[in-house]
């Protein structure tokens, strides 16, 4: 079983030479016939010494036949090819407006033809040659431009462009996977930064909560330490007061800045007791 091949991007040369064929260009008939219809296209009525507008393959059957002159087309002489190549050499960046089909049917009419043209043929090949080096070289300055999302070549013609298309779909292929690859690889760094300090933060949440566990201990040891004077009055008139069952850690703190005025006025157990009452 065959496998089954996609077709590689581009035309063929013979391909664009058909599709240049349908360009329209000018006759002069040498008789008159009248017109008829053709498959995609119908001939009109054609007098003998009158310009009439017909498919260049067409044009071409009736050459091939000595029924018609072609009319060069003004883009096709020596004048105007050189005012093109000079444009070309004064902007690098810039390509000079030619027709869409301009080598294939240029190279059509030099072969089937050659009678028709004013100019001589050998200078108007010398010129077209120049002016397809200089685009050439500047379409390949253009490629250097490349990227992976856009690419602009304003002025270029079908010929040209399929010339360089296989090259560029590649390479804007290979820069696509590129840039996907680095885009993937950032986020992935980003997301492991993220990664990175969610666990320092959860570390820097940790040593909070130790710390304030280390001082609420310090803290509850101080105030044992400190609730329990060693002095034996305090002990003495905390015992009268468990006795009573009415003092709290407040009065006891009374108790103890009263003790001196209560030694001065010296008053017995009994006195002490009825006085921290009231």
């Amino acid at each position: 079983m065959t496998s089954f091949k996609f077709p590689s991007f581009g035309f063929t040369t013979n391909e664009i030479s058909f599709l240049a064929e349908q360009e329209t260009i000018t006759i002069l008939p040498r008789y008159t016939m009248n017109g008829t219809r053709l498959i995609g296209a119908k001939m009109q009525n054609l007098r003998a010494m009158q310009r009439q507008d017909v498919p260049i393959w067409l044009a071409l059957i009736l050459k091939s036949q000595d029924k018609c002159n072609v009319v060069i087309p003004d883009w096709l002489t020596v004048n105007y090819l050189k005012q093109r190549y000079d444009e070309e050499v004064k902007e690098p960046n810039k390509f000079s407006e030619l027709p869409w089909h301009w080598l294939p049917i240029s190279k059509i009419l030099l072969d089937k033809c050659s009678d028709d043209f004013l100019d001589h043929l050998y200078e108007i090949r010398s010129v077209l040659q120049d002016l397809r080096e200089v685009r050439q070289l500047k379409a390949r300055k253009g490629i250097k431009e490349l990227n992976g999302v856009y690419l602009q070549l304003d002025g270029l013609s079908l010929m040209e462009i399929n010339e360089i298309r296989p090259f560029i779909i590649e390479s804007m292929n290979k820069l696509r996977l590129l840039s996907q690859s680095v885009r993937t690889d950032q986020l992935a760094g980003v997301g492991e930064d993220e990664a990175q300090q969610s666990v320092q933060g959860k570390g820097n949440a940790i040593d909070s909560e130790i710390s304030y566990d280390d001082s609420q201990i310090y803290r509850t040891t101080n105030e044992d330490s400190n609730s329990k004077p060693s002095s034996s009055r305090f002990d003495r008139t905390t015992t009268a007061g468990n006795e009573s069952g009415i003092y709290s850690s407040a009065n006891t703190t009374r108790i103890g800045a009263t003790d001196d005025r209560m030694d001065d006025a010296d008053e017995s157990e009994d006195s002490d007791i009825e006085y921290r009452i009231h």
